[in-house]
Order: structure tokens, then sequence, then C-alpha cells
């Protein structure tokens, strides 16, 4: 736990931070994200080698709401 763990839903709104990464995945579990896997990728139709998380810049406007653990 050493507080490096941070979700957001796209760039420039809030970014929550959390004390591990398991909290930022129950966080963002609530409104139904997962984990893409296998039978997922068939389902839809994507490749998971092409799929990446998304990279966004630090911006000093950006809100950020540390929340801990969740």
């Amino acid at each position: 736990m050493d507080g490096t763990a941070d979700a957001c839903w796209s760039e420039g709104t809030t970014l929550y931070g959390f004390s591990a990464p398991e909290f930022a995945g129950y966080f963002l579990a609530e409104d139904e994200y997962r984990r893409l896997n296998p039978a997922d990728s068939a389902e839809f139709g994507s490749d998971l080698a092409a799929v990446a998380p998304p990279t966004w810049k630090d911006t000093t406007a950006q809100l950020f709401e540390y929340l801990g653990t969740y």
C-alpha cells in the first residue's frame, strides 16, 4: 500500500487516489468497469494485444481526491 494507485474516467476529470491498486479496481468496478478477458475479446471482436490503458498528461488544473481505501 504505497498510495500510487489512481483512477479516472476521462482526461481532465477528477483523479481519485488510493492506497493500493485493488482499491482503485473496486472503485472502477462500482461503475461496472472490469478487466477485459479473452472471452470478452472474442464476444466483442476486439484484439487484447491492441488494448492499452489511456495515457494522459498530468496537469495542475486537474482535481485530485485521495480516497485511501475503498
